[in-house]
């Protein structure tokens, strides 16, 4: 089960990722209804199951990261027995409850931390937030089969902007932080210190400024886990009901009974 432990990176997905999932195929429900996701949990979409630090997570944010990380884990590991031990003290059931609540804590602290810091998204940005609806529309051949595709990873309309804004702020935040006069501005003395901190000191003068530089692993990401680390991290009555050996198969007898659109050929060929 080791391979399982590799934690992906949620920050920087982009707005290309946020909708690659399942989708080879499968994909929505009537946007005026109920979630797969909160159908399938028994939750109302605006219940708070965290908190962190000030920011409170809905069921539909974290249900959302719950879906995908037990969708890589039955793709990529085969994994249906959720009550099957990954260590001494913990199921995948609650492995995989864990890694949503990482994902949706980091995008939760990039909120706040932008906050703090002043940071907007740009008018380009909000202009791309304003058309993301419609730029998957066109990028998957029509409305019918983009709205398909959302309520089957448990989006609407409204969920995919808010799932972009995050990423954004952080490219933001990495602009901020890194610039000249920023706290992480790439000086001599901070590649240095930063090199030494994360063991990497074999690196050529180009190499780790590379990698110090890289928004996916690099010192802002390190600095947004530190900044993680300090926030009281509060998880409600709702979050310690969800039993994943009994919500995810709820989410897949939901996902099921979605009625998909036709596909043109020429979009099953591709």
């Amino acid at each position: 089960m080791e391979g399982l432990k590799s934690r992906a990176v949620a920050l920087v997905v982009c707005i290309a990722l946020i909708l690659i999932g399942w989708f080879g195929g499968n994909a929505i429900q009537n946007m005026s209804g109920n979630l797969v996701t909160t159908e399938a949990s028994g939750l109302k979409g605006d219940t708070v199951v965290m908190q962190v630090g000030t920011v409170d997570v809905s069921a539909d944010e974290y249900l959302y990261w719950l879906t995908s990380v037990c969708d890589s884990m039955y793709q990529y590991y085969g994994i249906t027995d959720w009550t099957m031990m990954m260590t001494e003290d913990m199921t995948v059931g609650q492995y995989a409850k864990e890694e949503a609540g990482y994902y949706a804590s980091q995008y939760a602290a990039i909120r706040q931390l932008a906050q703090e810091r002043g940071i907007e998204l740009t008018e380009e940005q909000t202009a791309v937030l304003d058309e993301v609806y419609h730029y998957w529309c066109n990028t998957y051949g029509g409305k019918d089969i983009c709205d398909y595709m959302l309520a089957y990873s448990g989006l609407n309309q409204a969920m995919l902007v808010e799932n972009n804004i995050p990423p954004f702020l952080y490219a933001n935040l990495c602009d901020q932080l890194l610039g000249k006069g920023g706290e992480l501005e790439p000086t001599e003395e901070n590649l240095k210190a930063y090199a030494k901190r994360t063991k990497q000191t074999d690196l050529t003068s180009e190499e780790l400024l590379k990698v110090y530089m890289d928004p996916g692993y690099g010192a802002t990401y390190e600095y947004i886990d530190h900044y993680m680390s300090e926030q009281k991290i509060v998880k409600s009555e709702a979050y310690d009901k969800i039993d994943v050996a009994v919500y995810y198969p709820a989410v897949m007898n939901a996902r099921a009974r979605l009625v998909a659109p036709d596909v043109p050929e020429s979009s099953s060929n591709e």
